[in-house]
């Protein structure tokens, strides 16, 4: 390597004056920074996959160090001898990482024992075999690494490793053949300098005209400007630029036969979801911003609706409440198969009320509960149709397969829930259980017999309405003024708390739906406060006795825990709902973004068909028959604080909802784009395309209208109210399609103009040919003669050599005249394109003819 270090190519420009203006960067050390960079690029993009971001910080800590103590200063560089034993430890550690961990992790092994190698390549002196051993192992971790990471900033990555790679590639390229080409050139140097020294026989014969001419190899002075300025710049992001073009488009367009990428990738649950409450524990989740779902609302006719406020979306049920924690009882709670038969199809949406379609794409999960705005109705979705299935006896939506927990699912389903946009307040009831009623009166005091029927400690004492018996002192009560032989009473303050507001509103008996409602305002107005900074309640004290009677501050479990055991203590079924609410209403994507600080908490009140009738009109589901009962939705918690940097409107709200977007692009376009979505958002749209194309040939006038009313649709709307319905997949096949077009025309023309080139060069060299047909002959002469041009030797050197060799025959005069007159003749007319004359050409013929007598008087 000391002739390469002696030899290596320096970036210089030639100046006007001719004076050399050396740049510090040379081709080599370009590449060094290259791989600098390409090395720890692909460690990171590993390292999002395995969670390995300290060996990625340890590998470009490595890269930076042997740019500067190997490259630079020389102060490391590992023999073979030392680079071959670590690399050997290497590899025996990861092979014995590979034997001992779980299958899941091995190719994580394979993938560190890239990352060995790398940094024991990267402290060895550097040759272009070395740059490319580098540039490889990069590449291989590159590949582990889509295979375990599919996430929106991975692709970014690895478009910017795309580029990277490529002028690491361009650069390998160029130190090569500057390798090759010095080589070369210092090769004909020394055999110039033999042949002029003559010290050598063959050397003497090949350059006969050593003293007259001296051949130097020499190198352009401005190759280094033209291979590293601008033009390998724009060469790289040009080759990037197409390469993507093209990948896109085979990526879009390539039929899908097997599932998504999703599908393949195994990835666990990321999003968490526990249908059992216990008081405190959703605190840390609604400081959380991850995303869970997306939702979509559309009418009728498929119009976009913007809600008028987020909508609560239901997801679990609780219903027995004993010291803070909440749980489900009455039913199976053990975790279910979701195949098994105990789950039943979604009904058929009724016929007459207004339907809202609810498309929602959530998240992985460990739970197979799924959120809708309620009563929710079979869809046609296909993919809904087979997934989606009701439990009634947990009465809420699941879907069904086990591998479709592990990925992002999309589900579509419809309600009635949804008028004038708007959510109801009222639900039907669904599927009722024979002991549900009983349920829904628990107390923590007295807990609920199994039968079917209310038992007289659950209707004892808990209404305000009527008198109760230990206020007419029929049953014995102790010192502390609970009944003799019962529990001690927990709720004492939370009783007497809604007791006194109702008596005095005057709220009538009978009337449980404006006794939910004053309670659910009193919760919602001071001295109540909600806070996610709740201090732990009193030792031996009931924590909702405590946030009611001691520190009204609390976020949404506690008041909803507060309104449900207050409409219990009157009398009045209740059970405490599990969700999220609607979230972020993403301007750009036309969605909410729920995220896990949207998860929420209420209560549903049970009214039979009588106490219906005190429920407004405005507040009931149109068209929707109410006669087995309904529930009353009822969502006691104050407005929160929203977070001001996320606030609607605001800059980052833009920027969030932004990043969301392409984040779902992302997902569902290229990690989840399978056949069937595929042919929905590519096909589909590039047929009706096709489709326009042929109305627009066919039928003009016709083609341009419909064009300018959906444009115009799309823009302004649809003239009563709804949103445009041009999606965003349109554009994209257009636009892909325009590329594709400019493609090709790109292409046409650059075939067409090689083409044309070819034609060019074979006509002038048919012809050179005829204009130079007397050198032909000239050399046909010779050659006859036993004086034949060499592979690498030019004509003048073939006229020196044949004037040496024709002296005895011509004379020393004649013989340098002749040929050296014919050869410059040709050079004018062959490199020249110059044409001769009548007199030039007679010249020419008169010279031959004098070769072919000297010659022919010899014989």
């Amino acid at each position: 390597m000391e002739f390469w270090r002696q030899n290596r190519l320096r970036i210089a420009a030639t100046s006007v004056a001719g004076g050399p203006r050396k740049s510090p960067l040379s081709v080599e050390r370009l590449l060094q920074i290259n791989i600098a960079m390409l090395v720890p690029l692909g460690t990171m993009m590993l390292g999002m996959g395995d969670r390995g971001m300290p060996l990625a910080a340890a590998v470009l800590i490595a890269s930076l160090a042997s740019m500067f103590l190997t490259d630079r200063w020389g102060w490391i560089r590992l023999n073979r001898l030392v680079a071959n034993v670590i690399a050997l430890a290497a590899t025996v550690v990861s092979v014995s990482q590979f034997v001992h961990v779980a299958s899941g992790e091995q190719l994580l092994a394979i993938a560190n024992l890239l990352v060995y190698l790398q940094v024991v390549l990267l402290f060895q002196q550097k040759t272009v075999r070395r740059h490319w051993q580098l540039l490889v192992l990069s590449g291989l971790e590159v590949v582990v690494a889509t295979a375990i990471n599919l996430s929106l900033l991975f692709g970014v990555l690895l478009v910017m490793y795309l580029f990277v790679a490529l002028a690491a590639l361009g650069l390998i390229f160029i130190l090569r053949e500057t390798e090759r080409y010095s080589r070369r050139t210092a090769a004909a140097e020394q055999r110039s300098r033999s042949a002029t020294n003559g010290d050598s026989t063959q050397a003497r014969l090949r350059w006969p005209l050593r003293r007259e001419i001296e051949i130097i190899a020499a190198r352009p002075p401005d190759l280094p400007r033209q291979i590293l300025g601008a033009g390998i710049l724009w060469r790289t992001a040009g080759i990037g630029g197409g390469t993507l073009i093209v990948a896109t488009i085979c990526f879009l367009f390539l039929p899908r036969f097997g599932k998504a990428l999703t599908d393949a990738t195994g990835q666990q649950a990321t999003v968490g979801y526990n249908p059992t409450v216990k008081l405190g524990d959703l605190g840390p989740l609604l400081e959380d911003p991850e995303i869970v779902m997306q939702v979509e609302f559309r009418n009728a006719a498929g119009d976009l609706i913007t809600p008028t406020s987020p909508p609560l979306l239901r997801g679990s049920l609780v219903n027995h409440y004993q010291q803070g924690e909440w749980k489900l009882v009455g039913a199976d709670v053990q975790p279910r198969d979701p195949d098994s038969g105990a789950v039943v199809r979604l009904r058929s949406a009724p016929a007459g009320p207004e339907l809202v379609r609810e498309r929602i794409t959530i998240q992985p999960m460990r739970q197979s509960v799924l959120f809708g705005v309620y009563p929710p109705y079979q869809s046609e979705a296909p993919k809904s149709r087979r997934y989606v299935r009701y439990d009634p006896n947990r009465q809420q939506l699941i879907r069904t397969g086990r591998d479709v927990l592990s990925q992002e699912f999309e589900y579509e389903v419809l309600t009635t829930g949804l008028s004038q946009n708007h959510q109801s307040r009222v639900v039907p009831k669904l599927l009722p259980r024979e002991h549900e009623m009983d349920d829904l009166l628990q107390l923590p005091d007295n807990p609920p017999p199994r039968s079917g029927t209310p038992s007289p400690e659950n209707r004892r004492g808990l209404s305000p309405f009527v008198e109760s018996s230990e206020q007419k002192g029929t049953v014995p009560l102790s010192s502390g003024g609970s009944p003799i032989g019962a529990k001690r009473d927990q709720l004492t303050g939370l009783r007497a708390f809604a007791a006194q507001k109702v008596r005095e509103f005057k709220i009538g008996a009978d009337d449980h739906y404006a006794a939910a409602r004053l309670l659910e305002r009193v919760l919602a107005l001071p001295p109540f406060e909600y806070s996610l900074a709740r201090p732990p309640a009193e030792p031996g004290a009931d924590p909702i006795e405590d946030f009611v009677t001691r520190n009204p501050r609390g976020h949404c479990e506690y008041f909803a825990s507060a309104l449900t055991l207050m409409l219990r203590s009157l009398g009045i079924p209740s059970r405490m709902v599990i969700g999220y609410r609607s979230g972020d209403w993403n301007q750009i994507g036309s969605y909410y973004d729920v995220r896990q600080l949207h998860a929420h908490a209420w209560v549903e009140a049970y009214l039979d068909a009588n106490q219906i009738k005190n429920v407004p009109e405005n507040e009931r589901p149109a068209g929707v028959s109410l006669d087995d009962g309904a529930w009353l939705v009822l969502d006691p918690t104050p407005a929160a604080q929203a977070n001001e940097a996320f606030a609607p409107g605001s800059f980052m709200s833009s920027i969030a909802g932004l990043s969301d977007y392409i984040q779902v692009l992302w997902n569902t376009y290229v990690v989840g784009l399978n056949s069937e979505r595929q042919d929905k958002a590519i096909y589909q749209p590039v047929a009706e395309f096709g489709r326009a194309l042929q109305k627009l040939a066919t039928d003009p006038p016709q083609a341009i209208g419909d064009l300018f009313r959906h444009l115009r649709h799309w823009l302004f709307g649809g003239g009563d109210g709804s949103d445009g319905g041009l999606d965003w997949y349109v554009l994209a096949a257009m636009v892909v399609l325009a590329v594709a077009a400019w493609l090709v025309y790109r292409l046409t023309r650059l075939v067409a103009r090689a083409t044309f080139r070819q034609l060019k060069r074979r006509r002038a060299a048919s012809a050179a040919r005829s204009r130079v047909e007397f050198y032909r002959r000239f050399e046909v002469l010779l050659a006859r003669h036993g004086i034949r041009r060499a592979a690498g030797q030019t004509q003048l050197e073939l006229a020196h050599y044949a004037a040496a060799r024709l002296t005895a025959s011509l004379g020393p005069r004649r013989a340098a005249a002749l040929p050296a007159h014919l050869v410059a003749a040709f050079y004018r007319v062959r490199f020249g394109h110059a044409t001769l004359n009548a007199s030039e050409a007679l010249a020419v013929e008169q010279l031959l003819s004098q070769l072919s007598q000297g010659l022919g008087t010899t014989r």
